[in-house]
């Protein structure tokens, strides 16, 4: 209509969580409605450039062009060395997940072990920051259930080795003792065997969380 201005949206990437976002062109600034995360944008009203490379980079990790993802993230962090998602894009590439929320289903490593997430939660501040405390914690919880059940596994698979060569050979006499004695050490054996599936379980449920994040 005429006198009136025509409002365009542009449509962003948020760089705390990855979401989509839109602001009004000449605005300024928006915020993303699922972190709370403010974007600042140039007073021209266009993209500022870390934004742009960030967009980009998220594509390209969506795409499993890791290796694009990576020199973006890198530029990002050449211009910018404090933005955490920067970080977190960059350890995404290099352990090859697609998307930052993905990392709190790996459950063989611990990413608090890797400098970039250190330093994309020591740089993150307000929602950004709990999102990232949250996929750290999350993994930290996934890694301890891994090892724990590789030990407990371990320690019933020799446990049921040792009741196995416990068990009596059925002749001379006493046969009823030894009977009863087997019958109680194979009772023994059948629980530990559930126990053993039952971590199995809870093992291949930890893998196909991980694979289904990554393939999603």
């Amino acid at each position: 209509m005429k006198g009136e201005m025509v409002m365009a949206l542009v449509s962003v990437r948020c760089p705390g969580c990855g979401a989509g976002a839109e602001f009004v062109h000449g605005t300024g600034r928006c915020f993303c409605e699922y972190c709370g995360t403010e974007l600042l944008l140039r007073e021209t009203g266009s993209v500022p450039t870390v934004q742009s490379l960030f967009e980009r980079a998220l594509i390209q990790l969506r795409d499993r062009d890791f290796g694009a993802a990576l020199g973006l993230a890198e530029r990002i962090l050449d211009a910018d060395p404090y933005c955490a998602p920067a970080y977190m894009a960059r350890f995404c590439a290099r352990s090859k997940v697609r998307r930052i929320t993905d990392l709190a289903y790996i459950y063989f490593v611990r990413i608090a072990a890797s400098g970039d997430v250190r330093n994309a939660v020591s740089f993150a501040e307000g929602r950004v920051a709990e999102t990232y405390e949250g996929i750290v914690a999350e993994n930290e919880r996934r890694c301890s259930a891994h090892v724990a059940n590789v030990e407990l596994r371990q320690a019933l698979k020799q446990e049921r080795n040792r009741l196995i060569v416990s068990l009596l050979p059925v002749k001379g006499p006493g046969r009823r003792e030894i009977m009863e004695y087997n019958r109680r050490i194979m009772e023994r054996v059948q629980e530990v065997d559930s126990a053993i599936m039952m971590i199995t379980a809870d093992e291949e449920k930890l893998r196909a969380d991980y694979f289904g994040a990554l393939n999603g």
